[in-house]
């Protein structure tokens, strides 16, 4: 059995081969693949551990071109969370908590099957009322047992 991250890392190394392309130009939008039909995150907002989550659209924000889960923070305060995965299931959040300057975001365990595909799933993230979040640094457990691993910041 595949952890998380080689299920990834794979899904990545597949799609660079059969597509023939490495990293898009700076500036460049999501196109889906050929043949697949571009499936948009629900636009619905729930809340989780006090923080209001919101899922957007595919093409609410800038994609990263790197297509990497990462972060950005935003004009507002509010936190833009990407998640490279399955688009079936999509990556759901279990917890969000703010300890100083470093949010921990972690993932609700996933059993079962996944599509075997790399899609982004997109939150943003917006804190509870009266919380200050001067946010440097994500952290983000997957729920696959591994440690959980610091984020990048979006390139977009």
């Amino acid at each position: 059995m595949i952890n998380r991250r080689a299920f990834f890392a794979i899904a990545a190394l597949g799609t660079l081969t059969l597509t023939g392309c490495g990293a898009a130009p700076a500036g460049a939008g999501s196109t889906p693949a050929s043949g697949s039909s571009e499936q948009a995150a629900p636009a619905d907002t729930t809340t989780v551990s006090d923080w209001t989550v919101e899922a957007v659209a595919e093409d609410a924000y800038p994609l990263d071109t790197n297509q990497r889960t990462c972060w950005k923070q935003l004009d507002n305060g509010s936190v833009l969370l990407t998640l490279w995965g399955s688009s079936t299931p999509r990556p759901e959040l279990a917890s969000i908590e703010l300890a100083e300057d470093t949010l921990n975001v972690a993932l609700k365990a996933q059993d079962g099957p996944a599509t075997m595909d790399l899609s982004p799933t997109r939150y943003v993230l917006t804190a509870p009322e009266g919380t200050e979040a001067s946010i440097s640094t994500v952290v983000l457990d997957y729920a696959d047992g591994s440690e959980p691993a610091e984020l990048p910041t979006s390139a977009a």
